[in-house]
């Protein structure tokens, strides 16, 4: 971890400001520039794209599931 990392996590749980505000962040730019804007984007479509993951990775089990339970009721 370094020095960085370190002082994210301190500044951030001690005084819960918003993440763009730590010097991790400094190179977007200001608040509204095309930097900014487009650095913005690329965190909503991640969000977006890791939800999306977790919906695909429940169907899965839930699928999963009702195969196993399915297969219980099944004649031999």
């Amino acid at each position: 971890m370094n020095f960085a990392n370190i002082f994210d996590f301190i500044f951030l749980s001690r005084f819960s400001v918003p993440l763009l505000l730590t010097p991790r962040y400094q190179h977007l730019g200001k608040a509204g520039s095309q930097p900014y804007i487009h650095a913005l984007e690329q965190i909503t479509r991640r969000a977006k794209i890791e939800a999306l993951d977790r919906s695909i990775e429940s169907l899965n089990l839930g699928l999963k599931d009702l195969i196993e339970e399915t297969s219980k009721y099944r004649q031999p």
